[in-house]
Formats: C-alpha cells, sequence, structure tokens
C-alpha cells in the first residue's frame, strides 16, 4: 500500500549563519558598490547637523553685528530680545532753519521715535538754534534727539508807555501788586519804604526795604519785604534806616536764600528815582 502523501514546506526560519568579515586588505561593506548612497547620506546629514548648530550658536551671539548688518549700519538688539521699532537705524536729519513744528515732522519722516525739546517756554513757531546729535549722525531710532529753540524776545514797551508817568498807591493797590508782582511787569508806580539792608552782601547798586503804597507815619509799619535796585550813582545817598519815596518800575518777583536759612520769594523794583523822607 502507498504511503499517503506529505507535502514539503519550505524552510521558514532563515538559517544561522555566521556574518562574513571581509577579507584582510578587501573592501569594507559600507564601500562596496551599491553602498555610497547609504555613505552620502550618512555624510549628508552630519552636514545639515552641523549646519543647524552654526546657526543656532549665531542667534545666540545676536549681540554682535554681523558682517552684513555692519556694512549696513544697522543696529543688533541685545541677545535674548527681539528687535524692536526702536532698534531700527536712522539717520538724523539737519533741522537748522526750520521751525519747532516743521523739525517734529522732519524727525517724525527719518524715523525718530524720541524727541526732546528744551524748556525754554518758546513756541513751536520758533526757529531750531541747536541739535544734538548734529545732523548725518547714525542711531538707533529709539535714542534720543534733543532740540533747542530760539526763545521769544520780550516785546518792548511802546514809547507812549514810557512816557507815563508813575501813578500813586493805595495800601490795597501795593498788596495787589506784591501778592504777584510777575503780573505786573511793567507797571511804574510809587512806593514809600524804609530801607533794611544797605550793605557790602547787597552791593552799591541793589538794597532791600520794607514797602508800601502810602507813606506811614511810623517806620515799623511799612510790612513788605522788597528788593529795589537802581544806578549807584542815585543810591549813594541811601543807608539803612532812611525812610524813602521812590518812582520805580516793576520787574517781577525773586526768590532768594534768608541768613536763617530757607528761601524767600519779593517783589523786584527798578528805581528811576528816589528821595529821603527822613
Amino acid at each position: 500500500m502507498t504511503a499517503p502523501w506529505t507535502p514539503r514546506h519550505p524552510q521558514i526560519d532563515p538559517p544561522t549563519e555566521r556574518p562574513m568579515a571581509p577579507a584582510r586588505g578587501g573592501t569594507p561593506p559600507l564601500l562596496r558598490r551599491g553602498a555610497w548612497p547609504v555613505v552620502v547620506a550618512i555624510l549628508t546629514g552630519l552636514v545639515v547637523v552641523s549646519s543647524v548648530v552654526v546657526v543656532a550658536v549665531n542667534v545666540d551671539g545676536a549681540a554682535r553685528r554681523t558682517a552684513g548688518s555692519a556694512a549696513a549700519g544697522g543696529f543688533v538688539p541685545t541677545a535674548g530680545r527681539a528687535p524692536t521699532a526702536a532698534d531700527v537705524p536712522v539717520t538724523v536729519p539737519d533741522l537748522s532753519g526750520k521751525t519747532g513744528s516743521a523739525a517734529s515732522e522732519v524727525l517724525g519722516a527719518a524715523g525718530v521715535l524720541n524727541v526732546t525739546f528744551a524748556q525754554n517756554d518758546a513756541l513751536m513757531t520758533q526757529p531750531v538754534i541747536s541739535q544734538s546729535p548734529a545732523a548725518g549722525t547714525q542711531q538707533r531710532a529709539g535714542d534720543p534727539v534733543y532740540v533747542t529753540l530760539q526763545p521769544e524776545a520780550p516785546a518792548a514797551a511802546p514809547p507812549s508807555a514810557l512816557a507815563e508817568p508813575h501813578r500813586k498807591l493805595s495800601s490795597r493797590d501795593w498788596l495787589v501788586i506784591a501778592k504777584n508782582p510777575d503780573a505786573h511787569i511793567g507797571e511804574r508806580v510809587i512806593v514809600h519804604g524804609r530801607v533794611t539792608q544797605f550793605d557790602a552782601a547787597t552791593g552799591t547798586t541793589a538794597f532791600r526795604a520794607s514797602v508800601d503804597g502810602v507813606r506811614q507815619k511810623q517806620a515799623y509799619d511799612y510790612d513788605t519785604n522788597t528788593v529795589l535796585g537802581g544806578d549807584a550813582a542815585d543810591l549813594q545817598d541811601i543807608v539803612v534806616d532812611d525812610e524813602f519815596t521812590a518812582e520805580v518800575t516793576v520787574m517781577g518777583s525773586l526768590t532768594y536764600k534768608t541768613q536763617i536759612g530757607g528761601n524767600t520769594t519779593v517783589p523786584v523794583l527798578l528805581v528811576q528815582t528816589i528821595s529821603r523822607t527822613s
């Protein structure tokens, strides 16, 4: 009797073999024909990795200018800080001959973000008399540019006003002037008073006095501490404790340090004529 047919299955597990070592002096497996694409890929990967490392170092060292940015005059922000509008390089324009308003427009058009005008009460219609830094300076947009405008000259008193006589005052009229002398600059008035200091400390052209708008019977009734100035020749006969009558022009106020410490603010009067009354 014939035995039943039994199919033969192919070997599923590959035979165990020891890897073949290259013969001495032979070509390593990675350098054999067909292995070059693998080698090229590995080397390319190393180059890419090296490039990434170099880029990372450059970004970390951003505080230094790169060759390109230095040539262009650009500024690189401090390491770890993203660049802002204040880091944009700008060229300071020439502001000579321009009014304050025009200078602001020119600076804005140039990209300057930080403009400081000198505090001298000049109007923006006045011309520029100085700027810092100078025109053509390269700097960042956020760096300051300082501008000084020409102060407006005080208006000259009309000839008719100079010809006006000095007006007489009441005690109250004088107190109004003494309360805010700066609001009465240029007024021509007649005052009375007593000299309280006229020595080497005040000089020959100025003295301190207690003043009122009317003549007082008693010297101690003059209440307002005041500084008067004038020509030395007109004041040469005036000494401490003299009582006087003077035609003066109000010049505003003066703040000075007292001998006992602290500051005091007093009216300032310019003497046109003065005469002793006692």
